[in-house]
């Protein structure tokens, strides 16, 4: 490049509400490390030009939020940094936990299989607060191999989210859904 700028290329994330949603107004001294976490991952998001995936049912899940949250997907989508892919099926992720997961994992996967769509369907990383979700779902990648390379990053419980987002978003094995199946 003649201006010897770096242009830097976002990835696309599927962003779960459940990371805005702790978030009715921006951290002060004295809140939850967790909070703090899932604020400094959303700034990090915004100032790392990656893009935001919604489909219809994400959608209607971070439209539910009040407070920070809800401004802070004003701005991606004000700022033309969301990306949206309409109406994804998820019935291909649910009907494969249904059939093979015991009920409880079931549950929670079924939950959360429209973000799993997403997820396919783009660069194949979430990023969520529901630990017990990625739990169940690093199950089904034992009968289902084409999730095990989702990416799911949780900032209230990785320490690095905010490291890796301003990094690019890419190389985190630790959060690969099927890592532990690649372990020795």
């Amino acid at each position: 490049m003649a201006s010897g700028k770096t242009i830097s290329i976002g990835r696309r994330l599927v962003i779960d509400a459940d990371v805005g949603g702790r978030l009715v107004r921006p951290p002060s001294f004295g809140d939850p490390v967790e909070k703090l976490r899932c604020y400094d991952a959303l700034e990090a998001v915004e100032k790392s030009g990656h893009t935001v995936v919604l489909s219809n049912d994400i959608e209607v899940q971070w439209n539910r939020l009040r407070g920070y949250g809800l401004q802070w997907m004003a701005t991606m989508k004000s700022r033309k940094r969301t990306l949206h892919l309409g109406s994804v099926s998820s019935s291909r992720c649910c009907d494969m936990s249904t059939k093979h997961l015991l009920q409880n994992d079931r549950v929670r996967a079924i939950r959360d299989c429209h973000l799993v769509a997403a997820a396919a369907k783009t660069d194949k990383i979430i990023i969520s607060c529901d630990k017990t979700a990625r739990v169940s779902f690093r199950k089904l990648c034992e009968k289902w191999r084409s999730i095990d390379s989702i990416c799911w990053a949780n900032p209230e419980i990785d320490e690095d989210v905010v490291r890796w987002i301003e990094a690019g978003a890419s190389g985190h094995n630790a959060e690969v859904l099927g890592f532990l199946l690649r372990q020795p």
